[in-house]
C-alpha cells in the first residue's frame, strides 16, 4: 500500500512518547513493505539528521514549518469561541500543510491508498484528503482509508488542566475546549475507515493490508 503518514510533530529523535509511538508505527510499515510517504510539520530545532534518519524508512518525506506566537494563539482562540471546533484543532490549521496533503492526493506519481493520521491534531487533514479525493474522482480510482491514531489522549488535556485552574476566567475557557473535543473526536472517527488507540490493533491491522 501507498500511505501517507500524517504527524503533527516530526518522530524523531525518540525523546518523547507521542514520537517514539508514530517512529515505531512508521518503521514497521515501511518493514512490512508498504510505501509510507511522511508529511510532517517541523520545528526551528528539528535538524537535519533527524530528517535523514527517517529517510531510511520513508518512500518519500516532505515537511512544514509551523511557527507559534502568543499573538497567533489568541487570534486563533478569538476564532474558535463562536464555533463548535477545540481551539487546539483551529490552531494547527496550516493552510501550507492541506496544500501539501492536496499535492499528494492529485499529483503523486503513485497513488495514496491509506491516509494515517498521528493523534487528534492531524484528523482535519486526513478529513481534507477525503475531500480532495471525491472532488477529483476522475483521476482517484478507489476511495482513500483513512486511519486515525489516536493514542495521545488530547482531548482530556484541557478537563485535568481545568480541574486544577485557579481563574476563572481561564477554567471556563479550559472548560469549553474540553465539551469540544468529544463531538471532534467522534466526527473523526466517524469518517475514518480505521480508528485506534492500542499498539496490538495497530499491528493486527497492518498485517491485514496486503503491500
Amino acid at each position: 500500500m501507498n500511505i501517507l503518514f500524517l504527524t503533527q510533530i516530526l518522530p524523531y529523535p525518540l525523546d518523547a512518547g507521542p514520537k517514539t509511538r508514530a517512529y515505531y508505527v512508521l518503521r514497521y510499515l515501511a518493514e512490512a513493505g508498504h510505501q509510507v510517504t511522511l508529511l510532517s510539520f517541523v520545528r526551528a530545532n528539528d535538524r537535519p539528521e533527524y530528517l535523514a534518519h527517517l529517510q531510511d524508512y520513508c518512500h518519500a518525506l516532505d515537511t512544514v514549518p509551523i511557527r507559534r506566537s502568543r499573538r497567533q494563539d489568541v487570534a486563533d482562540l478569538m476564532r474558535s469561541l463562536p464555533s463548535n471546533k477545540p481551539f487546539l484543532i483551529g490552531r494547527d490549521w496550516i493552510p501550507a500543510m492541506a496544500t501539501q496533503v492536496q499535492h499528494h492526493l492529485t499529483q503523486g506519481n503513485h497513488p495514496i491508498d491509506a491516509v494515517h493520521a498521528d493523534q487528534l491534531w492531524m484528523a482535519p487533514y486526513a478529513l481534507w484528503a477525503r475531500q480532495v479525493q471525491d472532488a477529483d474522482r476522475l483521476s482517484s480510482p478507489g476511495k482513500v482509508r483513512l486511519v486515525l491514531d489516536q493514542h495521545n489522549a488530547v482531548f482530556q488535556i484541557p478537563r485535568r488542566l481545568a480541574e486544577h485552574e485557579r481563574n476563572p476566567i481561564k477554567r471556563s475557557l479550559l472548560g469549553l475546549e474540553s465539551a469540544r473535543w468529544p463531538a471532534m473526536k467522534s466526527r473523526s472517527a466517524g469518517s475514518s475507515t480505521r480508528s485506534f488507540g492500542s499498539p496490538r490493533k495497530i499491528a493486527t491491522q497492518s498485517r491485514r493490508s496486503p503491500p
